[in-house]
């Protein structure tokens, strides 16, 4: 803490009064600066002509008690040497009526002692407190930003925080700052209109503004280019901050530009704000140590983000697509608005994803999820299988409804963003108007409802008891009038007035989930759209109700970008690595590890281990093909026939009896 005035006026009095011109001519000696009686506020500085110039000095216009006002004069907190003189023989003249170390007092010794005890503490704190003015005095720099860093270090370890005061320029073309003064923030008073509950409903802040100015003033010396201390005065009318409670001070909680460009690059990654602080603290050692607390960091990326959409949403996703589109030529998008001008629908795809739907775009899941913007915007991803039977994004959209003519759209655009390649079959949910948006569309492809969906509905409406005999009618494959029969013989036996609606509806959309209509199609053993549900799942990990499109699209980004590691590894493994051959058939098995990626090939290769337990027991040659019979080795009753036609534009039919 800084001074009282009884405590300034004593000091004063030991140096001014007690050493007179000689105590000046020392403190020339140490600052290089001769004392300017005059106190003019000039910007210039008085060299001593006998002393060099040297990179540590100060100016003596002031007292060094810094309590001076703008102009320079020594109005301000003024201390009287009379009076300091007083004060200091008064304050002897108590201590020698109460008994000095000396002589002896009206007390017991031990009162003696704790005087003694007091008086040496006072001393060690003038004294420290005047070597930390004297420090802070004789400091020179070279630019006012590294002034500003001194003076909020130096108050970081007192526990205080700062601010930028006044400051006053040349009077030439130039108007170059030559004094500027910094203050403690809790220096001032705040403005009446602030401290009255008039016209205001909420409470006010509590008061953070204690009068004492607390301060530091640099001066310009031209000459030199330096910025040198003129005024420092560093008493408190307030409490000092703990060490732990400094952090949250305003001037030692700022976030500096490179930690502001890491924090961004960590939210756009989709990692969450208070892992980001947590990571700061651990990197740190506590929160105590951090450059800036919780708060400050939440308020940063806030205002980012209302930078980023001060254009509004819409236009600001808009923009991105449009940046997107300057970078990759081949980067498709397409949106509607409504009357109003407002974003209806949103659809793109970048290169890769349309390279990818090329490659493996024969089966196409897709599936609309809401809820996941503020907006309450259906989200609608286009996903398939890779090489390595993960999970591969096509195409992205966002509409504003569920309706049969935006689906038409969007699978108008999805083609055309694909230059019209139809998939070969579909997966999607039970929705009705997407349904017959599909069979408008994509009319002459297989379309399958999601078995997961089904399973649910199934639980909601179907007797417990019933369940197993209706996945029997779901998963296992048989003749379509077989079915038929079987599907009556269910409805005979489970029907009741409360599932008869349900099943009535099912059964019209029996082609589109009943094994028994569905066995001839190609979909890449996937029954549900579990892939579409997977990648809306990662998005939920980073998504919440309060997302805007541009939050949506940034988050979708990076879930696509941990899809492509997925796969880039994936085509490591398999250029790197071979799979192991573990059956009888050596050669057939060895091709296959080369053929096909190790996903598929262990799939093939647990066929192959049940080709072991197969033998052939019979072959007959005819003018054309040739029919092997083959059959279980532990049960010769299962046989197989299996017709074989050298010509490869002719179909190889098995018959299983």
């Amino acid at each position: 803490m800084g001074w009282s005035g009884r405590e300034c006026g004593a000091v004063r009095c030991a140096y001014d009064g007690s050493t007179g011109e000689a105590g000046a001519v020392e403190m020339e000696q140490v600052t290089g600066y001769a004392s300017d009686d005059s106190g003019s506020d000039n910007g210039s500085s008085s060299l001593n002509a006998n002393q060099p110039s040297g990179d540590n000095y100060m100016s003596q216009d002031e007292s060094y008690s810094g309590n001076i006002n703008a102009n320079g004069d020594n109005e301000r907190n003024n201390i009287d040497d009379d009076n300091a003189e007083s004060e200091v023989d008064a304050s002897r003249s108590g201590s020698s009526c109460q008994g000095g170390v000396d002589g002896p007092s009206g007390n017991d010794e031990h009162s003696d002692d704790d005087q003694f005890d007091l008086d040496m503490c006072y001393d060690e704190y003038q004294q420290e407190s005047l070597d930390r003015h004297w420090s802070v005095m004789v400091k020179t720099f070279r630019s006012l930003d590294e002034v500003y860093m001194f003076y909020n270090k130096h108050a970081r370890e007192r526990g205080f925080s700062i601010r930028k005061d006044s400051l006053k320029r040349s009077k030439d073309r130039a108007r170059t700052v030559r004094l500027r003064r910094y203050l403690c923030s809790a220096a001032g008073k705040r403005q009446a209109k602030f401290c009255t509950m008039e016209g205001r409903t909420r409470r006010l802040r509590p008061e953070s503004r204690f009068f004492y100015e607390a301060h530091l003033k640099v001066k310009l010396d031209k000459k030199l280019n330096l910025w040198y201390v003129s005024s420092f005065f560093d008493d408190h009318s307030h409490t000092l901050a703990r060490p732990d409670e400094v952090p949250f001070l305003r001037s030692h909680n700022q976030i500096k530009a490179f930690e502001r460009a890491e924090i961004l690059a960590m939210a756009g990654a989709g990692i969450r704000k208070h892992i980001i602080f947590d990571n700061v603290v651990s990197r740190y050692g506590s929160y105590a140590k951090s450059p800036f607390q919780r708060t400050k960091l939440y308020n940063m990326c806030y205002r980012e983000k209302m930078k980023l959409l001060a254009q509004g949403d819409a236009d600001t996703a808009i923009g991105i697509m449009l940046t997107r589109k300057d970078r990759d030529p081949d980067f498709f998008f397409e949106h509607t608005v409504d009357a109003e001008g407002r974003l209806q629908n949103l659809f793109w795809c970048d290169s890769q994803s349309r390279r990818d739907y090329l490659d493996y775009g024969d089966v196409v899941v897709f599936d609309s999820t809401d809820k996941m913007n503020m907006y309450g915007m259906p989200f609608i991803p286009f996903v398939g299988l890779n090489n390595h039977r993960c999970t591969t994004v096509f195409a992205c959209a966002i509409v504003s409804d569920e309706t049969e003519a935006t689906y038409v759209w969007l699978l108008n655009t999805f083609l055309k963003a694909n230059c019209q390649k139809r998939p070969k079959s579909v997966i999607t949910d039970g929705d009705a108007a997407m349904i017959r948006a599909i069979r408008k569309v994509l009319s002459d492809l297989w379309h399958r409802l999601c078995s997961w969906h089904i399973e649910k509905n199934m639980q909601k409406h179907l007797n417990h008891k019933s369940l197993k005999e209706f996945r029997a009618l779901l998963y296992y494959a048989t003749t379509h009038k077989v079915f038929e029969e079987r599907w009556a013989a269910f409805v005979r036996k489970w029907q009741t007035e409360r599932m008869k609606t349900w099943l009535h509806r099912m059964y019209r959309k029996r082609t589109l989930w009943a094994a028994s209509y569905l066995s001839g199609g190609f979909f890449l053993g996937m029954r549900s759209n579990q892939r579409s549900e997977s990648l809306n799942s990662s998005l939920h990990l980073h998504l919440d109700y309060g997302m805007t499109i541009v939050d949506m699209i940034v988050h979708y980004e990076n879930c696509i970008v941990r899809l492509r590691e997925n796969e880039a590894y994936d085509d490591y493994t398999a250029s790197q690595t071979l799979p192991v051959t573990v059956t009888e058939c050596q050669a057939i098995e060895s091709y296959a590890a080369k053929a096909f990626t190790q996903a598929n090939f262990y799939m093939l290769q647990q066929d192959m281990k049940k080709v072991q337990e197969l033998e052939v027991i019979d072959r007959l040659t005819g003018t054309d093909s040739q029919r092997f019979v083959v059959a279980w080795k532990n049960n010769r009753d299962h046989r197989f026939n299996v017709d074989y036609t050298p010509d490869s534009q002719k179909k190889h039919e098995l018959d299983c009896p």
